[in-house]
């Protein structure tokens, strides 16, 4: 059956197969510098943070240089109250705060959903100084168990953290956490998810049209670095790969599952190349690169859970 199977796969398949995978892995590795930095400068974003990311685009919530995001798990109206440094307060009756502060999203009121979130946010100039964090337990809805675990994430400039907390009976109102904001970089430099994943998309789309490429020309004897040839690949790959790397990053974010994501990459990395590698026909682009992302998809998510 493999004797069969591998007769009908052609030499030059193999050469675009066998290249086109070097091509990621160098690509791979050298995309991996930006994650490797963020990770040794010890900004992790936790599965918590990036859910309640999640829910907050999703409900149209916006995001600042200050943010302070509140996540629950029942049907019960917890709220946020946010104290900016001039004394005034954020919350359901006070929605926008003459500091610029906003509280842009505001859930289970009426007990409508059992993934809900709010958020406060600061989108241009927040105001020097501390900043207190409070949750509130307003009401129980029915159904509800009465204790209500919660999880507040706080952007203070180039920092993230998150705090847990769990309220217990109705108008319980603790302190959360307080915070300085001075309007300078803290000493970790977030970098963007969205632009990390893009550079790294463009390092493996760049890898494999230039391995791609050059497995062809092998393949037909050719000279193996034509430079224009190559500089127009390397750039066109570039550009497939940032682009497609944004995008997958958006659509996980908003909606996607993280293996899904991966496959949107694969399939418009697949996509883009066929129009910056010779005879890379469309059908093909799209199948292979389809596949590829899920492959990736599903072998992150099993690394993931090992580790």
């Amino acid at each position: 059956m493999l004797n069969k199977f591998f007769g009908r796969v052609s030499r030059k398949s193999l050469y675009f197969g066998i290249f086109g995978m070097i091509g990621a892995a160098i690509g791979s590795a050298l995309g991996q510098l930006p994650f490797l930095l963020v990770e040794h400068q010890g900004i992790v974003l936790s599965d918590n943070i990036i859910e309640t990311q999640q829910r907050v685009q999703q409900a149209g919530g916006k995001s600042g240089l200050v943010q302070i995001s509140l996540m629950w798990n029942n049907r019960n109206d917890l709220d946020l109250y946010v104290t900016d440094p001039t004394g005034e307060i954020i919350y359901f009756s006070h929605k926008k705060a003459g500091s610029g502060g906003e509280l842009d999203v505001d859930r289970n009121v009426g007990g409508e959903t059992e993934t809900p979130v709010e958020n406060v946010v600061w989108t241009n100039s927040p105001p020097d100084g501390d900043y207190q964090v409070h949750v509130r337990f307003f009401a129980k809805k029915n159904g509800a168990e009465l204790a209500t675990p919660f999880l507040v994430v706080v952007k203070n400039s180039d920092r993230i953290d998150e705090f847990h907390g769990t309220v217990t009976a109705p108008n319980d109102k603790p302190l959360v956490t307080t915070f300085r904001y001075s309007g300078v970089a803290a000493d970790n430099h977030v970098v963007d998810g969205s632009w990390i994943v893009s550079f790294w998309g463009l390092c493996v789309a760049m890898g494999m049209a230039l391995l791609l490429v050059i497995g062809q020309r092998k393949f037909l004897r050719q000279p193996l670095f034509p430079l224009k040839e190559l500089a127009l690949t390397a750039g066109g790959g570039a550009i497939a790969g940032l682009v497609s790397g944004w995008l997958a990053n958006y659509a996980f974010v908003l909606l996607l599952p993280r293996f899904l994501a991966w496959v949107v990459f694969g399939l418009l990395i697949g996509l883009v190349l066929t129009r910056v590698v010779p005879n890379l026909k469309p059908k093909v682009g799209l199948v292979g690169g389809s596949l590829g992302g899920l492959v990736g998809g599903i072998s992150f998510s099993f690394i993931t859970i090992i580790y």
